[in-house]
């Protein structure tokens, strides 16, 4: 069989991966799989620059002809659905089906969605890729308040973008303290105060209890410890 490497996953890894593989001497086919339509691109913008100003650009990580270059085959807007491991191939979905010499899983996150009452209303939503701050841009203008699950970085940053945006906005984080994976609590300690001072309404130690809404669309959520607080968007 020729050698072909198959990299699931074009975030920053798996972009990376490929032409890497190139440059170190792999002589084989190398394909790189990616479940959307757009080129790989950074993520940390989505959070910040990107939600202020779409325009802003800079978010390709390479530019197409940089796979051409390095002889990467780009398998855009597919998910890989089936592997094979005993006959070392991978389906996809649209069908086709890749042997592999050497396959890489480098799938990266995804959301993970509470299963609370109301969390499919429309206003509920979730950010990791461009579709989804996409998504975000576009309800931006028909929105006033916003309710952010999760005070980690990208919760936090989402945060203040929403308010330098003119939105009032309420982020609700489970643990003690913002940033509680990432950073010693003084870190956390200085976030949260400069947070407060920027407009930002920070709930810790509080967990939701479920969302609200009206004809379908998300107008509240409600918390573990009783209170609700009005939504446009989640």
């Amino acid at each position: 069989m020729t050698r072909r490497s198959v990299i699931v996953g074009a975030g920053h890894g798996g972009s990376q991966l490929s032409v890497s593989l190139r440059q170190e001497g792999y002589d084989g086919e190398i394909v790189l799989v990616s479940d959307e339509p757009d080129l790989p691109y950074h993520r940390p913008p989505l959070s910040k620059s990107y939600l202020k100003s779409p325009d802003a650009g800079g978010l390709v990580l390479r530019a197409e002809n940089a796979y051409r270059d390095a002889n990467v085959e780009l398998v855009s807007g597919v998910r890989a659905i089936k592997i094979d491991a005993a006959a070392q191939t991978v389906e996809l979905s649209d069908g086709q089906v890749l042997p592999y010499s050497e396959l890489v899983l480098a799938t990266g996150a995804r959301a993970r969605i509470p299963d609370l009452p109301g969390v499919d209303l429309e206003g509920v939503v979730t950010l990791r890729t461009i579709m989804d701050a996409r998504s975000i841009r576009e309800r931006i203008d028909s929105i006033d308040s916003v309710a952010i699950v999760g005070g980690g970085f990208i919760g936090m940053e989402m945060a203040h973008s929403f308010v330098g945006l003119g939105k009032k906005v309420t982020l609700i984080e489970a643990a003690p303290r913002v940033l509680a994976r990432s950073v010693a609590p003084i870190v956390s300690a200085h976030v949260e105060r400069r947070s407060r001072e920027a407009g930002i309404d920070i709930l810790t130690d509080v967990q939701l209890a479920g969302l609200e809404g009206e004809n379908g669309r998300v107008s509240a959520v409600t918390t573990s410890d009783g209170r609700t607080i009005a939504a446009d968007l989640v």
